[in-house]
């Protein structure tokens, strides 16, 4: 008897433990291809990006939230459309010149 409730705890921490897995693979994923959409938008170092990568692997859940969960309203190609029609931009040339990149703003003290 006490052989089958072990078995029973085992098999209700895996069934609690796979999504949470698969989750975090996922996430991993996810991470992969957000650092690599700021690596191209922002030209950045691979210096730079070491530093950021450090940052990513230091937290469990930093990112774009739970993939086990988050269900985004719409695509990034979507949201670029609907920006495109309302005549939003982002690009600003001037903190670009003082900046030197693009989507970044300066900081005053």
């Amino acid at each position: 008897m006490n052989h089958f409730r072990s078995c029973k705890l085992l098999l209700l921490l895996l069934l609690l433990w796979s999504p949470w897995a698969a989750a975090q693979t996922t996430l991993a994923e996810r991470n992969t291809e957000l650092l690599h959409q700021i690596e191209e938008v922002h030209h950045l170092t691979p210096a730079q990006m070491e530093k950021i990568r450090a940052i990513f692997a230091g937290s469990r859940i930093i990112g774009q939230g739970n993939p086990a969960i988050t269900q985004h309203p719409a695509t990034p190609e979507q949201c670029a459309a609907k920006l495109h029609q309302q005549g939003v931009v982002y690009a600003n040339p001037r903190f670009e010149r003082i900046c030197g990149a693009k989507y970044m703003a300066p900081l005053y003290d």
